[in-house]
Protein backbone atom coordinates (compact mmCIF):
# COMPACT_ATOMS: atom_id res chain seq x y z
CA UNK A 1 0.00 0.00 0.00
CA UNK A 2 2.58 2.43 0.68
CA UNK A 3 4.17 1.79 -2.77
CA UNK A 4 0.95 3.19 -4.61
CA UNK A 5 0.88 6.48 -2.32
CA UNK A 6 4.68 7.70 -3.25
CA UNK A 7 3.97 7.62 -7.12
CA UNK A 8 0.92 9.88 -6.98
CA UNK A 9 2.04 12.45 -4.91
CA UNK A 10 5.49 12.94 -7.15
CA UNK A 11 3.77 13.88 -10.20
CA UNK A 12 1.44 16.19 -8.65
CA UNK A 13 3.97 18.90 -7.44
CA UNK A 14 6.40 18.53 -10.50
CA UNK A 15 4.08 19.90 -12.81
CA UNK A 16 3.14 22.84 -10.72
CA UNK A 17 6.79 24.57 -10.27
CA UNK A 18 7.32 24.34 -13.93
CA UNK A 19 4.88 26.65 -15.32
CA UNK A 20 6.07 29.20 -13.34
CA UNK A 21 9.68 29.33 -14.39
CA UNK A 22 8.48 29.16 -18.06
CA UNK A 23 6.40 32.52 -18.28
CA UNK A 24 9.33 34.45 -16.10
CA UNK A 25 12.23 34.32 -18.44
CA UNK A 26 10.35 34.72 -21.52
CA UNK A 27 9.29 38.81 -21.31
CA UNK A 28 13.15 39.23 -20.00
CA UNK A 29 14.88 39.03 -23.26
CA UNK A 30 12.79 41.11 -24.87
CA UNK A 31 13.79 44.31 -23.49
CA UNK A 32 17.68 43.29 -23.23
CA UNK A 33 18.29 43.29 -27.28
CA UNK A 34 16.40 46.56 -27.55
CA UNK A 35 19.35 48.64 -25.28
CA UNK A 36 21.98 47.00 -26.97
CA UNK A 37 21.66 48.17 -30.57
CA UNK A 38 21.80 51.55 -29.45
CA UNK A 39 25.54 52.06 -27.95
CA UNK A 40 26.74 49.90 -31.09
CA UNK A 41 26.15 52.90 -34.08
CA UNK A 42 27.73 55.20 -31.61
CA UNK A 43 31.18 53.74 -31.19
CA UNK A 44 31.16 53.57 -34.93
CA UNK A 45 30.82 57.31 -36.20
CA UNK A 46 33.23 58.33 -33.77
CA UNK A 47 36.51 56.81 -35.11
CA UNK A 48 35.07 57.59 -39.05
CA UNK A 49 34.96 61.31 -37.84
CA UNK A 50 38.26 61.89 -36.75
CA UNK A 51 39.96 60.74 -39.75
CA UNK A 52 37.95 62.99 -41.59
CA UNK A 53 38.95 65.87 -39.93
CA UNK A 54 42.19 65.66 -40.38
CA UNK A 55 42.42 65.83 -44.10
CA UNK A 56 40.24 69.38 -43.62
CA UNK A 57 42.80 70.77 -41.60
CA UNK A 58 45.84 70.08 -44.64
CA UNK A 59 43.85 71.64 -47.25
CA UNK A 60 42.64 74.82 -45.14
CA UNK A 61 46.37 76.64 -45.36
CA UNK A 62 46.01 75.50 -48.95
CA UNK A 63 42.96 77.31 -49.79
CA UNK A 64 44.18 80.27 -47.85
CA UNK A 65 47.23 80.88 -50.66
CA UNK A 66 45.15 80.25 -53.67
CA UNK A 67 43.07 84.05 -52.68
CA UNK A 68 46.48 85.78 -52.47
CA UNK A 69 47.02 85.10 -56.43
CA UNK A 70 43.90 86.42 -57.55
CA UNK A 71 44.94 89.87 -56.83
CA UNK A 72 47.86 90.50 -59.33
CA UNK A 73 45.10 89.45 -62.32
CA UNK A 74 42.89 92.09 -61.36
CA UNK A 75 45.19 95.06 -61.52
CA UNK A 76 46.42 93.41 -65.30
CA UNK A 77 42.82 93.91 -66.42
CA UNK A 78 42.25 97.71 -64.59
CA UNK A 79 45.09 98.97 -66.36
CA UNK A 80 43.57 97.76 -70.43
Amino acid sequence: MPDGVEPEATPELTPTPEPELTPTPEPKPTPTPEPEPTPTPEPKLMPKKEPEFTPKKELEPTLKKEPELPPPEDDGMGEE
